[in-house]
């Protein structure tokens, strides 16, 4: 994730001390500092290895599928513009138009970090199994 300009999250606890250091990075307009302190405490503290998670390739207008394999790391060397990190084990892609339209909507969301539902993760697991 980005937040390039906020600096390492690892002894952060609380809610303020992320919209402090969310504030702090020059990419991160006013009004976007609590929505986007949310999603770094989430990515942060919330988020735990063996969570199933997914993200959208809109190149390819796929899903990739995977599972997080590690807790939260700062590091500035791996990414350009991308310091906070959790490694995942992928599983595998699932086209967009192998999913219904409601599913296609929860996953549309604007929020980078959210939970779609055991029905959209559901109907995610049986694509891809079938490997549609």
């Amino acid at each position: 994730m980005g937040w390039r300009g906020a600096g390492d999250f690892t002894h952060l606890r609380e809610i303020d001390e992320f919209k402090e250091r969310v504030a702090a990075d020059p990419d991160v307009k006013t009004g976007a500092i609590p929505n986007s302190a949310s999603m770094a405490y989430k990515f942060r503290h919330v988020i735990a290895k063996g969570d199933d998670i997914v993200t959208y390739d809109p190149a390819r207008r796929e899903y990739l599928v995977g599972t997080v394999v590690s807790d939260y790391e700062y590091r500035k060397d791996v990414l350009p513009d991308y310091d906070h990190l959790r490694h995942v084990q992928w599983k595998g892609r699932v086209s967009r138009d192998a999913l219904t339209p409601s599913s296609r909507n929860r996953l549309g969301s604007t929020l980078s970090l959210f939970q779609p539902g055991d029905e959209v993760w559901q109907e995610i697991q049986t694509v891809l199994q079938s490997g549609a």
